[in-house]
């Protein structure tokens, strides 16, 4: 699932570029016209993903989006949700109602998204996003399971800041803010600069408030969530549609 919303998301940007940024009348690398790839591009966003995921992963009874599909794209499996695959759906359906108004039912599969973020998925006693919480909403964990990530709650930014660009959502700007004044809180290392990427539900970062799990060296410093922070941070700022703009100037 998170490959799927990551190539959703690629695709989306690849269209906008080609539909404000790149000249029409040039040949591409490929021998295919702009126009050509921008149209390739187009169908398959559209029939090959948008409307294959969609309404499919949409969570009628519990809110927010389906996890688990089989190969007859019928729900089977616990659905546990995380805040990745949570607010990944979130930007994607927010990007797609703004970019193309017309496809019915966008509007609301972002509407419900937003809601399932922040309803269920933060934590109203002790702020930020739980990393894993089940079909209903409730908080998961167990195992080496961290209860919040800062790579999710880098996506939960990415997420709300295309829903506030859709809808003028003063309540979701707000909520992005918190998130990342939760960040700034409890992930950053103030010492050695960077932000730790794994924390309990009271904010406590492992590798610096709590001991690693046996075998979880990545635990400490890891690029995979540093670059997500960092395109988070600096998308929102620059206001860039790859980025999840809205709290441009904030």
């Amino acid at each position: 699932m998170n490959t799927t919303t990551h190539l959703i998301a690629t695709l989306l940007c690849g269209v906008f570029f080609w539909a404000g940024c790149a000249p029409t009348e040039n040949d591409t690398d490929s021998g295919m016209t702009n126009e050509q790839l921008k149209a390739e591009l187009t169908t398959a966003l559209h029939d090959q993903l948008l409307d294959k995921w969609y309404p499919a992963i949409i969570d009628s009874e519990q809110g927010g989006y389906l996890s688990d599909l089989d190969y007859k794209w019928e729900p089977n499996g616990p659905q546990n949700k995380s805040i990745v695959t949570q607010a990944r759906h979130l930007w994607v359906t927010s990007k797609v109602a703004k970019f193309y108004p017309e496809k019915p039912g966008f509007r609301e599969y972002a509407d419900q998204g937003y809601a399932f973020l922040r309803d269920k998925m933060w934590d109203h006693e002790k702020e930020g996003f739980y990393y894993m919480v089940n079909r209903a909403g409730e908080p998961e964990s167990g195992g080496n399971n961290a209860e919040k990530w800062a790579y999710g709650n880098a996506f939960a930014i990415f997420g709300l800041a295309a829903y506030y660009k859709l809808t003028g959502s003063e309540e979701a700007l707000d909520l992005a803010k918190k998130t990342f004044m939760w960040l700034e809180k409890y992930s950053h290392d103030s010492v050695n600069n960077g932000y730790y990427p794994f924390l309990n539900r009271e904010g406590q970062a492992y590798g610096r408030d709590l001991e690693v799990p046996a075998g979880q060296r990545n635990w400490v410093t890891d690029q995979n969530p540093t670059i997500h922070l960092l395109e988070a941070f600096l998308g929102v700022r620059s206001g860039d549609h790859c980025l999840g703009s809205g709290l441009k100037g904030s």
